[in-house]
């Protein structure tokens, strides 16, 4: 699968580290699109049609918040990365 469409997802301090990334993602111009979205407030409707990846960054403490959305995605994601730190 080619991902074209690339969502960042965060939640608190986090989502400050992927409004940071979505810049260095946007320069290396591999992306059609890359945004960056809060976890708590993520929905399927937010997804592109095709092409999609999405790369979460969450802290321990919001653990909840990732077990909703991994549920969300596994059957619509090719690939999701989770960055614990």
């Amino acid at each position: 699968m080619n991902i074209k469409n690339l969502i960042l997802l965060g939640s608190g301090t986090s989502y400050h580290v992927v409004l940071y990334a979505v810049k260095s993602f946007k320069h290396l111009e591999t992306f059609e699109t890359v945004q960056a979205l809060n976890l708590e407030e993520f929905e399927l409707i937010d997804l592109p049609l095709e092409n999609a990846g999405v790369i979460i960054a969450v802290e321990f403490a919001e653990s909840y918040g990732l077990i909703q959305t991994v549920s969300l995605l596994f059957f619509y994601i090719y690939l999701i990365k989770y960055l614990n730190f």
